[in-house]
């Protein structure tokens, strides 16, 4: 903590009022002339509480007609955010609120502030996946930190949370009070976008820009899932596409996810947007369960071998986002798709390898043998470096992930 060019009385009224605002686990930006003071979030809530305790009679006195720590923390537990700033002025401390993001979350019996994650889309495969990541039983990472082992996980579909509908966003994201929100809902029928795009457009990016307004307005992380589509498709040399390469997406799927990455970033600065590809779990229809049904149905089958791209695991896409949250989200744009290079022809022998099935004949197909209404990128294998460096993850090559995932659903059968 820095704090400079300030008066002493100043320098520890502003201290205390930040640090009400860490009981909260939230970021505070307090400007003073041209200094900054940069607040850590979610240190852990009841270490605060202890060294505020040995810390009120300072404050008190430093905050004298002010009504003390008390009474700010009560404007706080109010959400009445706009005391607290009055009040700082009030007594000449030369403090504005540029983002006043704390909200009280409720205290437990053993004064520890719970963090809140807010999942939307969280019927699907990877809304599911995280939830049961976020279980300690679930979890694959090791050990969870306590302020994630002991996280609320807010799960939220269409029928409780219609990320279209702005208003009710804002509404319910303020209600809440998520300290991150996960964004997995999506329109992702691609070739049903290029009919509907109107209901794409809807889902794709105004329900990020929803929830990207709603965010900042409380000062909440969005993690945001995007995808290879925003990409063309084109060769590129054979070389994986980084985080700089310039997005022009060719279906409107593609356009969409565009615009709602561009509002994320637009509208609220703690943004995490992550792409991903060819995504498939154990939960929810996919391409995993889909050819695992038609080989067992068909003796023979085609699938196209000149589309190249990733196939990933939603589990690992989870466990990679849980080792964020673990770590510490670095805003930005990120890629992360399993490791390795497949065809979806290639993807499909892999599948009905691990599932035992070899009375169904895989042909290769090119592209132009199986119109659709939506045209697929060609080539859309992403570069991981800079996710993997940023949090020191390690992605699993993708048909080992498939194997995993395989046996998941062939266990899940022998049980039934």
């Amino acid at each position: 903590m820095i704090l400079s060019g300030t008066s002493p009385a100043a320098v520890c009224i502003a201290a205390h009022v930040a640090a009400v605002v860490l009981l909260l686990g939230r970021i505070l930006v307090l400007p003073h002339h041209t200094h900054h003071l940069h607040i850590l979030e979610h240190l852990h809530t009841l270490h605060v509480l202890k060294c505020l305790k040995h810390l009120s009679a300072g404050v008190d006195a430093a905050i004298g007609a002010a009504g003390g720590l008390r009474r700010i923390l009560g404007c706080v537990q109010q959400f009445k955010f706009q005391l607290v700033a009055a009040t700082c002025q009030k007594h000449a401390v030369a403090v504005h609120f540029d983002q006043l993001v704390a909200v009280a979350e409720g205290f437990a019996e053993t004064d520890v502030l719970f963090i809140r994650h807010l999942i939307t889309g969280c019927r699907g495969q990877l809304g599911t996946e995280l939830q049961h990541q976020l279980s300690a039983e679930g979890c694959a990472i090791g050990p969870l930190p306590e302020r994630l082992r002991k996280a609320t996980v807010i799960p939220v579909d269409v029928d409780e949370l219609d990320i279209t509908d702005r208003e009710a966003t804002i509404n319910y994201i303020r209600r809440h009070q998520p300290d991150t929100v996960i964004n997995c809902a999506a329109f992702t029928n691609v070739d049903g976008c290029e009919t509907a795009r109107d209901a794409a457009f809807r889902v794709n990016a105004l329900g990020p820009r929803n929830l990207a307004l709603a965010c900042e307005k409380i000062g909440a992380r969005l993690i945001h899932v995007s995808t290879d589509y925003v990409f063309p498709g084109t060769a590129n040399g054979g070389v994986a596409l980084d985080e700089c390469a310039v997005p022009a997406p060719i279906s409107a799927y593609g356009q969409t996810k565009l615009l709602g990455e561009q509002y994320v970033e637009r509208f609220c600065r703690r943004h995490f947007i992550v792409r991903t590809a060819w995504l498939y779990s154990s939960f929810g229809h996919n391409f995993v369960k889909t050819m695992i049904k038609l080989g067992r149905e068909r003796d023979k089958l085609g699938v196209v071998f000149d589309q190249i791209g990733t196939p990933t695991y939603a589990r690992d896409l989870a466990r990679a986002i849980m080792q964020i949250l673990a770590k510490g989200v670095v805003p930005g744009v990120y890629h992360f798709t399993d490791e390795g290079v497949a065809s979806w022809y290639d993807f499909t022998k892999m599948i009905h390898k691990y599932a035992g099935i070899d009375s169904c004949k895989v042909s290769p197909l090119h592209t132009s043998d199986y119109p659709t209404p939506a045209t697929r990128p060609h080539y859309s294998v992403l570069d991981k470096t800079k996710i993997k460096k940023t949090f020191d993850i390690e992605i699993p090559y993708w048909a080992d992930s498939v194997k995993e995932c395989v046996d998941i659903l062939l266990k899940q059968e022998n049980n039934q």
